[in-house]
């Protein structure tokens, strides 16, 4: 059976800014340790799941999306490629009817010495109306 995250991936892959991130730094639920020169990465998180009606097929889930990058200027690059795809379509047979924008955080990045340096993440977060195969 397909999952909703997978079919959220499958979109998410479709912004070529992101297409060329390896699978390593494109995670789902949880970030690597990321340090300068292996960046950008991408973190994900799928939660709130709700049926819309009683008995209906459509519903709704909350995605967050973290792009982690070097400088606000990069990490805002990838922000606009997956703004744009975040878009109602087909992926892996789940149908995304509409796709709502609610809300943009910005984290500037901490320079300094050694483990407490810490880069860019701009957080969105979208309600996805969908139904299931």
């Amino acid at each position: 059976m397909a999952h909703v995250e997978q079919a959220i991936r499958t979109m998410l892959r479709t912004a070529s800014a992101l297409s060329s991130i390896p699978d390593a730094r494109f995670t789902y639920g949880f970030r690597p340790e990321l340090t300068a020169g292996i960046l950008p990465a991408v973190v994900f998180t799928v939660s709130d799941m709700q049926n819309m009606t009683l008995g209906g097929t459509q519903k709704r889930v909350r995605l967050t999306v973290h792009l982690v990058h070097e400088t606000v200027n990069e990490a805002t690059e990838l922000a606009d490629e997956v703004r744009s795809c975040v878009a109602p379509g087909t992926h892996n047979s789940f149908v995304f009817g509409a796709t709502v924008f609610q809300s943009y955080n910005v984290q500037e990045p901490i320079v300094a010495d050694g483990d407490e340096a810490q880069p860019a993440v701009i957080t969105h977060e979208y309600d996805i109306y969908y139904t299931e195969p």
